[in-house]
């Protein structure tokens, strides 16, 4: 993929791996747009690096959806690649039954039917465009499952499910689809999970965002497809390839 000249829709691009992502990538002179539900957070995004552009809207509804298809290629009709960052989650015991499933759609929503749905309205627009890219971004907790995100993992192994078949369907077009799968990186939405999850006195660990979004973007750069990156007390990126992308062993990490 090249890294400047592009013109990039980043989802969840108000805080963590999204707004890291924003910035680095128009500081390598791409125009980009950001959108996410909480406004105040993207216009913090855009104070902070002017000239990136914010839509207010929640990905998991679908005439939100539509309305940011609608404004981003009006306003920024060379839009060429759409970045699925966009995140949500929360604590669950499923032994507890029907109370514990509150909201569930919605977070089904904003981390698989919204970005399957959002693509699709994009797919025929980036077929003709230069250089068309889909990024999206799953999670290590697709491929090792832990409790208590339960709603959480289900849609994200899904979403890695479907990213390998959206490629599958697209190899004879001009768009590339690549798969980001962050192991834990310190951000909001990890970060608040932690806390509410520790021991007292526990640390927490993970990726600097910052550093996460550079490796991403390095490894977009490459043309790496599939984009894996260790972190210590995870799982390898090169074992989850080559033992666990299609195993049916379940491994719970101890996050």
């Amino acid at each position: 993929m090249k890294i400047s000249g592009n013109t990039i829709l980043i989802t969840g691009g108000g805080t963590g791996i999204g707004r890291e992502l924003a910035l680095q990538l128009k500081a390598k002179g791409n125009e980009v747009i950001i959108c996410g539900r909480r406004e105040n957070r993207l216009a913090e995004v855009c104070a902070e690096s002017p000239g990136i552009h914010y839509i207010v809207c929640d990905v998991g509804n679908d005439a939100d959806r539509r309305r940011l298809f609608a404004e981003t290629t009006k306003n920024f009709p060379d839009i060429n690649v759409v970045v699925n960052n966009g995140a949500y989650q929360v604590d669950r015991n499923l032994a507890l039954g029907e109370q514990e499933l509150g909201g569930m759609e919605d977070e089904v929503a904003s981390i698989f039917i919204g970005p399957i749905r959002l693509n699709g309205l994009f797919i025929p627009y980036l077929m003709g465009q230069k250089d068309p890219v889909i990024v999206n971004t799953t999670s290590i907790l697709g491929f090792t499952p832990k409790t208590p995100m339960t709603i959480y993992c289900s849609a994200k192994a899904g979403f890695h499910m479907y990213s390998i078949l959206l490629r599958n369907d697209l190899l004879d077009t001009p768009i590339k689809v690549y798969e980001v799968v962050p192991p834990a990186v310190q951000t909001e939405l990890n970060m608040e999970g932690r806390k509410r999850r520790s021991k007292p006195g526990e640390p927490h660990y993970g990726l600097k965002a910052d550093y996460f979004a550079s490796y991403v973007i390095k490894e977009l750069e490459k043309g790496n497809l599939d984009i894996f990156c260790d972190e210590p007390n995870n799982l390898s990126g090169d074992q989850i390839k080559n033992e666990g992308r299609y195993s049916t062993e379940q491994r719970f990490l101890n996050l």
